[in-house]
């Protein structure tokens, strides 16, 4: 009895894993059609799906994002998305780097302040990125007159301070996933991010950057998505 228990909860762990897995981005666009096409071929159809996506102002990022998500058929009809499958069969490689991760941290909160989301260094045209998606930061509210907003700006560093540290923009806080272009940087030296409130002169959100391990990441990922951020947001 006991044995067949251990055996039913090892069976429902791998389960669970396997759904994590599955679910996890990167695994979405598994469905593309394998096909054979001479290069002229791939010119051809890659011609067409620009002139699908200008249509529907979607650049190849966007396009990417709806296919990881599952939302490509609220864009492109059944005809349309055959000719976007066979261009990314072609482009697979080139377009590659839009699907897997370079690194990937997600957002803690440092000291008393709460975040959540993910964080990606991705390639876009031969250069690197450090993108954040899905984020929420929350701040607490001061009754006082003297209170401001906490404002953040985005770093690389070596850890958990400052020094050194390479500046990449203010926090784009507007909704939805946001970029920020990177240096010429070893990111094995610098893995951290730090989102560093410049009021207060403070770190207030760190992401560890490693690089990509999918049973890992798809844990942290499902525990990230559970989490609720109660605070007012930035």
């Amino acid at each position: 009895m006991f044995t067949r228990s251990i055996f039913l909860a090892l069976l429902l762990i791998g389960i669970f894993t396997v759904s994590l897995l599955i679910s996890y981005e990167g695994f979405q666009v598994s469905n593309l059609r394998t096909q054979h096409m001479s290069l002229d071929d791939v010119l051809s159809t890659c011609n067409q799906l620009e002139s699908i996506l200008d249509s529907h102002e979607l650049s190849n990022e966007h396009m990417i994002r709806l296919l990881n998500n599952n939302k490509i058929n609220d864009y492109l009809n059944s005809s349309e998305i055959h000719i976007l499958e066979q261009c990314l069969q072609g482009k697979l490689p080139e377009l590659s780097s839009y699907l897997i991760s370079q690194k990937i941290g997600f957002l803690e909160g440092v000291g008393s302040h709460d975040a959540k989301g993910k964080a990606k260094i991705i390639m876009i045209e031969k250069n690197s990125y450090l993108r954040l998606e899905s984020f929420e930061i929350a701040y607490t509210p001061v009754v006082d007159q003297d209170f401001q907003i906490p404002e953040l700006h985005v770093y690389l560093s070596r850890g958990d301070t400052l020094s050194p540290e390479i500046y990449l923009d203010k926090l784009k806080t507007k909704l939805g996933s946001k970029n920020y272009k990177l240096p010429d940087v070893d990111l094995n030296e610098y893995n951290t991010v730090l989102l560093f409130d410049e009021i207060k002169n403070e770190p207030f959100v760190k992401i560890t950057l490693e690089d990509p391990f999918y049973v890992r990441d798809a844990i942290a990922d499902f525990a990230d998505n559970t989490k609720t951020i109660s605070s007012p947001t930035i």
